[in-house]
């Protein structure tokens, strides 16, 4: 019941507003939140899970990649593929334009050289993060355990590096004015489990914070889902782009309000990542879809608050 509301709430916020096209902070380039939701940049995107929901528009860069849908799971965006690659849908749906790739608009190789300008900029901005001085530190130079926690930064650039992050049932936020940007770099394990959430809080907006985690270390792995019998217990939800090109991505289930980027991606048991691409070639509007997104926000908000 909660997915089904949290899926109706975004698809008519969608259909009804649209998603708002907004300049990133974090300079990703042509890879950046802006053009993308989803960017995988070595393997295949798994959308197999009822209620599973991307918000925008995803890219695959390697050739022969496959997008995988099923189980009422939808993509709400365009899906660009380099030559060979495919698209299965079997019991959800996507509702944008499928370009390149064998069966796509414009030809198999139609977005090859794009895709490649793509992966490029993505790849560039990792190493470019990887490579700046710390400007603050944690104890341990990690982020671990069940306890809440607050990291504030000041103005301008803030540079956080961690040798791991990996939380379990608790909030961790990141606090910084209007106008500042989060760097953090992991170069260990990035886990987040048991309802574990990522915050963010003063004048910050998940453009303004980047998770770059580097090399081709542990899998991405989130998970701890909704639980009738615990409904404090929620998935997790990070806000803000994460950007791990040589890991792979698992979200069983894990939520993003931002944008994910990886070697590959799995999103299951109802995850959904919400992006900041304006949604293309959306059919139908109706005028009543307003009243029903109200009323679908609201619960969601009362769902996913924290006693």
């Amino acid at each position: 019941m909660y997915l089904n509301k949290l899926k109706i709430a975004f698809l008519l916020a969608v259909l009804t507003f649209g998603i708002p096209k907004t300049q990133a902070a974090i300079n990703l380039g042509v890879a950046g939140p802006a053009n993308w939701t989803v960017l995988t940049l070595g393997g295949n995107i798994d959308v197999s899970n009822v209620n599973g929901l991307i918000v925008g528009n995803v890219g695959m860069t390697t050739p022969g990649a496959a997008l995988t849908i099923s189980g009422s799971a939808d993509v709400f965006g365009k899906v660009y593929l380099e030559h060979n690659g495919t698209v299965s849908v079997s019991g959800g749906s996507t509702t944008g334009t499928i370009y390149g790739g064998l069966s796509g608009t414009g030809g198999n190789y139609s977005q090859d050289v794009y895709l490649t300008s793509v992966k490029t900029a993505a790849l560039n901005a990792s190493t470019t993060f990887a490579g700046m001085a710390s400007t603050m530190t944690v104890p341990g130079n990690a982020i671990t355990g069940s306890a809440a926690q607050t990291i504030h930064g000041g103005a301008g650039v803030n540079v956080l590096n961690l040798s791991a992050l990996t939380i379990s049932g608790c909030a961790l936020t990141f606090d910084a004015p209007a106008g500042a940007t989060f760097i953090v770099n992991i170069t260990g394990s990035f886990t987040l489990s048991a309802g574990a959430d990522i915050l963010i809080s003063g004048g910050l907006t998940p453009f303004d914070i980047v998770y770059n985690t580097i090399g081709t270390g542990t899998t991405v792995n989130w998970g701890g889902g909704h639980n009738p019998n615990h409904p404090e217990i929620t998935p997790p939800i990070v806000n803000g782009i994460v950007l791990a090109p040589q890991r792979d991505l698992n979200f069983a289930p894990g939520n993003i309000v931002g944008e994910a980027i990886g070697n590959s991606l799995n999103l299951y048991s109802g995850s959904y990542i919400k992006g900041f691409t304006p949604v293309p070639e959306a059919s139908t509007v109706y005028a009543s879809g307003i009243v029903m997104v109200v009323a679908g926000l609201t619960v969601f908000k009362r769902q996913r608050s924290k006693e």
